[in-house]
């Protein structure tokens, strides 16, 4: 990985991580709902600062009853300290 030297640089490199999380989610778009993925999904969404979003994938995970729904309730609450706010 190069240096990063000036703002204008670091902003393009954000920018450019940002469009790459965008495309993730739309490359999985259509992909079916699995516990695994809906986590990932709200990493991304959350990464994004689509909190909101974050905590909607989470809640499907818990609502399942999921064996993973132990981390998300986790992540969830932070999240939701960042939608509300």
């Amino acid at each position: 990985m190069k240096d990063i030297e000036t703002r204008e640089a670091y902003e393009a490199l954000l920018a450019s991580y940002q469009e790459s999380l965008k495309s993730l989610l739309e490359k999985y778009a259509q992909a079916g709902s699995s516990d695994r993925l809906e986590i990932l999904r709200a990493r991304v969404l959350a990464e994004l600062r689509r909190d909101k979003e974050a905590v909607q994938k989470l809640d499907t995970v818990i609502a399942r009853r999921s064996p993973l729904a132990a981390k998300p309730s986790l992540k969830k609450s932070s999240c939701y300290r960042t939608a509300t706010r």
